[in-house]
């Protein structure tokens, strides 16, 4: 296994660091954030899967941090057409 990390993994990770702060400021749940994004539930919630163990867990593509992260105001899509 090679020692070199993706760097969009790399990015994704730190991504979802903020996420799951800016959940917690903003008081936002996971249901919420699966309204918002239009993400499943079930998936949002295999993305903060935390338990040691668990095989129940995904690790969040960049595209979907970034999705996340924008719903949520901690980064912004420039060229997205405003609603």
């Amino acid at each position: 296994m090679s020692d070199d990390l993706d760097p969009h993994a790399v990015e994704a990770a730190d991504l979802m660091r903020r996420v799951r702060q800016a959940m917690i400021d903003q008081k936002i749940s996971q249901s919420e954030l699966a309204r918002r994004t239009g993400l499943s539930r079930g998936y949002i919630s295999l993305l903060f899967n935390d338990r040691p163990g668990e095989a129940n867990r995904r690790e969040a593509t960049l595209p979907t941090a970034l999705l996340l992260a924008h719903k949520l105001g901690v980064v912004r899509i420039i060229g997205e057409e405003e609603t």
